[in-house]
């Protein structure tokens, strides 16, 4: 990592930079799709707007069709989410409403149609995440404030 100028005032930019090369992680995955690049910002790192709305695809997830389990006394809870994903039995494509989150209908459009799976927002944001729970094992000191 390059020095820092005390002095200077990060843009937010460098100070995202910066706190992903001290956590251990990926800031952005950049990806070339078709010429167009498509750019998946670590989830906790997201603008207010984008993650309004990728939280607003989770709490509506939160609400999709589950299998009842049913219990000894003959009680039922909810168990698992239904495979496929239903929402008051219609489909509901996580990975797709994340891509449109992110990027809007139309970019999320083009990403699928140049042969970019949705899927692969979770996969990158699992990545990022392991990424510092492994530095978090490596140096725990750090991340109590020693």
């Amino acid at each position: 990592m390059a020095a820092i100028d005390k002095k200077r005032a990060l843009s937010i930019q460098e100070a995202m930079e910066q706190t992903a090369d001290f956590f251990g992680f990926d800031l952005c995955e950049r990806i070339d799709v078709g010429g167009e690049i498509f750019e998946i910002y670590f989830r906790d790192l997201l603008d207010r707007d984008t993650n309004a709305r990728v939280e607003a695809v989770y709490t509506e997830y939160a609400k999709c069709d589950r299998e009842e389990i049913t219990l000894s006394d003959g009680s039922t809870v909810p168990g698992p989410y239904k495979d496929p994903r239903t929402k008051d039995g219609k489909e509901f494509d996580l990975e797709w409403r994340l891509a449109v989150a992110l990027w809007g209908e139309e970019k999320a459009e083009r990403f699928v149609k140049a042969g970019g799976p949705p899927g692969l927002i979770l996969m990158v944001w699992s990545k990022q995440r392991t990424q510092i729970n492994e530095r978090m094992k490596r140096d725990p000191k750090s991340f109590r404030g020693d």
